[in-house]
């Protein structure tokens, strides 16, 4: 949720230099609270988010609107990953991006599973 800036009254340009800082700092400190409380809601609320990360035993997470990549350690070795990402372009409709370190063998468990490996 973006909250434009407060805009100043105009009576404040009659008031003492350190009052206007201290009107302008609680501007930038409201400012500040409300990109923390729409982040903290994103962490409790995932329901308007694209990517929701679903921790079994603990609540769920949002991660946000600006299609953030999810990255998966399959091993011990510096390319064994699998990124995944939310897409969306002219070319293709929205759709899970999937890329890895190395190559990756994806084999199909039902219609609606897959197992994704790194091949060496």
């Amino acid at each position: 949720m973006y909250t434009p800036p407060i805009d100043p009254d105009p009576r404040e340009e009659k008031l003492p230099r350190w009052a206007r800082d201290l009107l302008s700092d609680m501007r930038m400190r409201v400012q500040r609270a409300e990109a923390d409380a729409e982040a903290a809601l994103l962490a409790t609320d995932p329901g308007g988010c694209d990517t929701t990360l679903y921790r079994y035993g603990s609540p769920s997470v949002g991660l946000g609107h600006d299609r953030p990549t999810v990255q998966f350690r399959l091993g011990d070795k510096h390319r064994e990953y699998v990124m995944c990402r939310i897409e969306d372009s002219k070319s293709y409709p929205r759709h899970v991006y999937v890329s890895g370190g190395d190559s990756i063998r994806i084999e199909p468990v039902s219609s609606n599973t897959v197992r994704i490996y790194t091949i060496d």
